[in-house]
C-alpha cells in the first residue's frame, strides 16, 4: 500500500511537472504575442504619423509653391512693366531726335535724310 501511494504520488508529480512546463510555454508563447502587438501599435503610429508628416509637408510645398508663383508673376509683371516703358521711351527718343533733324534741317536748308526705324 505504500509502495502504490508512492507510485501514485511520483506520477502526479509528474504531472504537475508537466503542467508547470506546459505553463511556462504557454507564458513564453503569450510574452512573445504581447511584444508582437507592441510592435504592431508601435509600427501602426510610427506609420501615422509619417502620414500626418507627408500631409503637412505637402500642404507646406503647395502653400510655397503658390507664393513662389505669385512672386514670378509680379516679377514678370514688373519686368513687362519696365520694358513697355524703356519702349515708349525709345520712341519717345526718336521722335524727338526726327523733330531736331526736321527741325535742323529747315533752318539750314538741308535735305532731311531719311530715318527707316
Amino acid at each position: 500500500m505504500l509502495a502504490q501511494i508512492s507510485d501514485r504520488l511520483e506520477d502526479e508529480i509528474n504531472k504537475l511537472k508537466a503542467v508547470q512546463s506546459a505553463i511556462a510555454l504557454k507564458e513564453k508563447e503569450l510574452q512573445e504575442l504581447y511584444e508582437i502587438e507592441r510592435s504592431a501599435v508601435t509600427l501602426a503610429a510610427l506609420i501615422e504619423a509619417q502620414h500626418q508628416k507627408r500631409q503637412d509637408f505637402e500642404l507646406e510645398m503647395g502653400q510655397k509653391k503658390e507664393m513662389l508663383t505669385q512672386d514670378i508673376e509680379a516679377l514678370r509683371a514688373e519686368w513687362e512693366r519696365e520694358r513697355n516703358e524703356y519702349e515708349e521711351e525709345k520712341r519717345r527718343e526718336r521722335r524727338l531726335k526726327r523733330k531736331g533733324e526736321i527741325e535742323n534741317a529747315k533752318s539750314t536748308s538741308m535735305p532731311l535724310k531719311e530715318n527707316k526705324s
